[in-house]
């Protein structure tokens, strides 16, 4: 896919499937993954964009393609109703659950503000309190014995 035929499937469908600039990728696994495309592609590789998900050529994503092929990935898991948008939330869990703070999640998310992100997941939030505040009962009670 050339330059001009991204671009056109750009201004048609909207996306860009560029690497997120907040999402700090290790290297090599980016290296890695472009490097099998690459060999598996010859020739024909071609990704001036940069991108991380691609198509077998290098160009952009068909958003159909990439649907179709996430729904039958989670019919065969047992999982037919799990949505596409279902991953960015259990990513953002995930992610909280880690001990990842709000700020990162925020920016890796994209949301505009930490508070946002802290009112859509603040039941997470909660639950991670609970469980420190249950840790540090539980280490004074260690430390008064």
């Amino acid at each position: 896919m050339g330059k001009a035929q991204a671009a056109q499937l750009r201004q048609l469908t909207g996306f860009t499937f560029q690497r997120h600039p907040s999402i700090n990728w290790p290297e090599e696994r980016l290296q890695a993954i472009e490097k099998y495309q690459q060999v598996r592609a010859g020739a024909l590789w071609n990704n001036p964009d940069n991108l991380v998900f691609t198509n077998a050529m290098g160009g952009h994503l068909v958003p159909q393609t990439a649907y179709k092929h996430f729904k039958r990935i989670v019919k065969a898991l047992g999982c037919p109703d799990l949505r596409f948008h279902d991953l960015r939330h259990s990513y953002a869990v995930n992610a909280l659950q880690a001990g990842d703070n709000i700020k990162d999640v925020q920016d890796a998310l994209g949301h505009h503000t930490a508070a946002f992100t802290m009112d859509a997941y603040a039941h997470i939030t909660e639950q991670m309190k609970q469980a420190s505040a249950d840790r540090m009962e539980r280490f004074i009670q260690a430390v008064a014995q």
